[in-house]
């Protein structure tokens, strides 16, 4: 897997920009792409996006040894058990990746929603 990450980059060039000018601030000035889903959110609101969003984030997974007690849990994908943790999972991920679509490519200048093609 290692050889074929190494010969793509060889024949692919990265796409860089010019080098950074810290008197002039980018027209969508975005955050990478791993955190456009809380950027996202924090242009809907500040308060929930910034604060309260991560906040309950970090509570729910320091929760989770704590809630989910199930000795049976590893490998039992289809226990009846588990059929709440893995919905609210898959909301998670569908969410975190609908934010994240959203603002890489539906945002453009001064975050207003933009068609990509």
């Amino acid at each position: 897997m290692v050889d074929i990450l190494c010969a793509v980059s060889l024949l692919f060039n990265a796409p860089l920009e010019e080098i950074a000018d810290a008197t002039v601030t980018p027209n969508p000035a975005k955050a990478p792409w791993y955190f456009l889903g809380l950027q996202e959110l924090v242009h809907y609101s500040a308060l929930f996006g910034g604060v309260i969003a991560p906040t309950l984030f970090v509570l729910v997974l320091v929760a989770i040894p704590y809630v989910d007690t199930n000795p049976k849990g590893a490998g039992v994908w289809c226990h009846a058990s588990r059929r709440l943790a893995l919905a609210g999972f898959t909301v998670l991920i569908v969410v975190v990746a609908a934010l994240t679509i959203i603002g890489t490519f539906f945002r453009g200048a001064d975050w207003k929603w933009v068609m990509p093609w």
